[in-house]
């Protein structure tokens, strides 16, 4: 975005994979993590660890006391605001405040009904993380409120960032996205948190797009991937013809389109599955070789197997058979030899596609764009490129005696 012009800057609370050593720094003049902060940096230590941490949890707040919330977030992007340059911007915002141990800041601590500590730990804790036995009734309904108190906190705060954004002289062209990485299970399927299965519940986040040509009030009930964002927001951005072509979000408002067969299949995947959704199917395919098959149109909490039923036995060779198309088809690479085994079969190799050779590979043989096809046009930029403080670091910076 930057060789276009734009000032580029991404405010990221996320402790862990938020932080500029997993590379997602890349391409943004100013990024803001937890890796240069002090208050991180003693949270790692040991006597963070056992002493700083316990007493804050006991005095101040039941959370981690180097985790950013959403309004430590919003100061440091209002301050970036006011320094920055007239050209036109790119910014990307991770809040981190919809994520256990679930302590929303007060007053939403109580919005919905007050959690009581002990529930917080258990959230916090990796008891909650996986497949656990069934807690107790209300034990569960507390873990809910506890995500709903955040996520009333967390949107009051996206709502007072945006009203002040709204009152700057270039609102009337600025696109907002907001979306999620993950949702959370709440013993839905037997486990809690994220990252352990791929039911609707985890996979299906808000997407809502506002801004010049994008009509108001317009629900759009097609499949979309949150792949499909960084597309759009090279489509949106550089309002001219770029090599993602028809990948781009925009087309589900643009008057006269016609949805293909390529719209209506989006592929998920964790190292021990692999699933496949289609407008009317909830395909799940493990690496233990068990399936699971739900008509998650008429069955949204995914609560009906029918992988074991002859009457879907053919529905679901098809839907397998799509998968294995799509994944030989895409982009990859893929790390690690085990990282698609839910999916290998005998005879069949998905795993060490590197990036493609040309434009053409960006296709496959019936003219499908594969999977990867619009992050693969756009190799990793290596070249070194100066970092610009952040607003709290320049004004330390101005304080100091010596310059």
């Amino acid at each position: 975005m930057a060789f276009h012009g734009y000032e580029t800057a991404a405010f990221n609370a996320n402790p862990a994979y938020g932080l500029r050593g997993w590379g997602i720094a890349q391409g943004f003049e100013v990024y803001g993590d937890e890796s240069s902060s002090l208050r991180h940096n003693l949270a790692a230590a040991l006597a963070g660890r056992t002493l700083l941490q316990p007493l804050y949890e006991s005095t101040v707040h039941y959370n981690s006391f180097d985790r950013r919330d959403a309004r430590e977030v919003n100061r440091d992007v209002l301050r970036w605001v006011q320094t920055r340059s007239s050209r036109p911007f790119f910014l990307f915002l991770n809040y981190f405040d919809a994520h256990y141990p679930y302590a929303a800041a007060p007053p939403f601590d109580q919005h919905f009904g007050k959690v009581s500590d002990v529930v917080l730990h258990r959230a916090a804790s990796f008891e909650y993380r996986g497949h656990v036995p069934k807690p107790p009734a209300q034990e569960r309904a507390s873990l809910v409120t506890a995500y709903d108190n955040s996520l009333a906190f967390l949107d009051d705060q996206v709502g007072r960032l945006l009203q002040v954004l709204s009152q700057s002289p270039d609102w009337s062209n600025t696109f907002v996205i907001i979306t999620s990485d993950h949702g959370e299970a709440f013993g839905e399927h037997g486990s809690y948190g994220h990252g352990v299965d791929l039911f609707h519940e985890v996979t299906r986040v808000p997407l809502i797009f506002f801004g010049p040509g994008i009509p108001a009030g317009r629900r759009i009930a097609a499949l979309s991937r949150t792949r499909s964002l960084f597309a759009t927001v090279l489509d949106l951005a550089l309002e001219r013809y770029t090599p993602v072509g028809r990948a781009s979000l925009r087309r589900y408002w643009t008057p006269l389109f016609k949805p293909e067969g390529v719209d209506d299949l989006v592929l998920s995947e964790l190292m021990t599955v692999v699933s496949v959704t289609t407008p009317e199917w909830h395909y799940l395919d493990y690496a233990t070789g068990r399936t699971e098959l739900f008509r998650w149109q008429t069955d949204p909490e995914e609560k009906v197997d029918l992988a074991e039923n002859p009457q879907y036995q053919a529905t679901q060779r098809e839907l397998h058979g799509l998968l294995v198309e799509r994944l030989k088809n895409s982009l990859g690479p893929w790390h690690g030899s085990d990282y698609l085994l839910a999916v290998t079969r005998p005879g069949e190799d998905l795993i060490g596609r590197g990036p493609p050779t040309g434009k053409r590979d960006l296709f496959s043989r019936n003219g499908d764009r594969r999977v990867g096809a619009s992050q693969a046009a756009f190799p990793p930029d290596k070249s070194p490129r100066p970092r610009r403080p952040l607003p709290s670091d320049q004004e330390l910076i101005n304080s100091l005696p010596y310059q």
